[in-house]
């Protein structure tokens, strides 16, 4: 098992991965919720086809 430390945009993307690979992980986040917080963030459309 893997762990991911930290919630944010690279914990998630490395989230997804290990989805898609069917790699068993478990994603560790401080906070107890997700908020909106600060500026947003740009993705080269590129970049979000890892999203899809």
């Amino acid at each position: 098992m893997k762990a991911i430390i930290g919630g944010g945009i690279g914990g998630f993307t490395t989230a997804l991965v290990f989805e898609k690979l069917r790699t068993l992980y478990k994603l560790f986040e401080k906070a107890k919720t997700i908020d909106a917080v600060g500026a947003g963030i740009w993705l080269p459309p590129n970049a979000l086809q890892v999203f899809d």
